[in-house]
């Protein structure tokens, strides 16, 4: 009897310790042990010490991964808007175009065909998002009308400045690339190119279907791309801090599609921002 009443805390400590195994640990009751015996005693201190300590950092984990999830809504929530707002402005200026020369069937026609691009664009944003926490099925293959669409997008947004937009975009492109991913690409380079260009300057977009790949060129003539913008851009360990939402999305789109992405900067002068993909040439003829 003496020897199982020794044995007992001890007992209880290796039950205890099987549970933590199991289903993780829980403290045990030191009442449970006399004070008297100041090594077991001690011993079952210690282990409920170990207990808190083990449950305080799965309380913190648990905080943590609230706010991550938290904090990555917040990131899709403001990334649909950014992307929805500009094909929103261009289907509204279709609308208007079809009020005011809705009589003309050719304008009617290219008003509506607008439209519905901008609606798939829509879906297409919305599927692209989503893309980087859940599969999702590619984009239609881009064509040469994609990235004219994108161009009227941006369109009064470079008037307001006035900016003068130039595009050199190779015809009836027809290419194995997410068109859906392309244009968030193309438009959020106008829009940081427009945005960072001087009143009056000039915006160029270079398209070019290659025999095995297909090239992207958006030239600006602004005070040229800040250094920790080009670091974002080219690495892939940049701050958080220096993360545009705009560049973000160009680089993770990029990334996606193994795109690689070069910076040309000349300060004072403006920058160019270039990306190739490989495409295994092109499909076919196409509008």
């Amino acid at each position: 009897m003496a020897i199982r009443r020794v044995q007992r805390p001890l007992k209880t400590l290796s039950e205890h310790v099987s549970h933590a195994v199991a289903f993780g640990p829980r403290k045990i009751d030191e009442l449970q042990v006399s004070k008297e015996d100041a090594e077991t005693y001690g011993l079952i201190q210690a282990y409920n010490r170990m207990t808190e300590a083990v449950q305080d950092r799965e309380r913190l984990s648990d905080q943590l991964a609230k706010q991550d999830q938290q904090a990555l809504l917040g990131r899709i929530a403001a990334t649909l808007a950014h992307e929805i707002r500009n094909p929103l402005t261009g289907m509204m200026t279709a609308i208007q175009t079809i009020r005011m020369y809705g009589d003309d069937a050719r304008s009617r026609t290219e008003a509506l065909d607008f439209i519905d691009r901008g609606i798939q664009s829509l879906k297409g944003v919305a599927d692209a998002t989503l893309n980087s926490y859940r599969p999702s099925a590619p984009g239609p293959d881009l064509k040469s009308t994609d990235l004219h669409d994108v161009l009227l997008l941006v369109g009064p947004h470079a008037a307001q400045k006035g900016i003068n937009l130039v595009q050199h975009i190779s015809p009836h492109v027809v290419t194995r690339l997410d068109a859906f991913k392309i244009r968030q690409i193309v438009l959020n380079l106008l829009l940081n190119a427009i945005q960072t260009s001087p009143e009056g300057g000039t915006v160029t977009l270079h398209a070019l279907q290659q025999d095995e790949g297909f090239m992207l060129k958006v030239v600006d003539e602004g005070a040229g791309l800040p250094r920790h913008a080009m670091d974002f851009l080219l690495a892939d360990d940049a701050p958080r801090s220096d993360r545009s939402l705009g560049l973000e999305i160009v680089r993770r789109l990029a990334g996606e599609m193994k795109g690689q992405i070069a910076v040309h900067n000349q300060e004072g002068i403006g920058s160019t921002i270039e990306l190739t993909f490989s495409t295994g040439g092109p499909v076919g003829d196409g509008a």
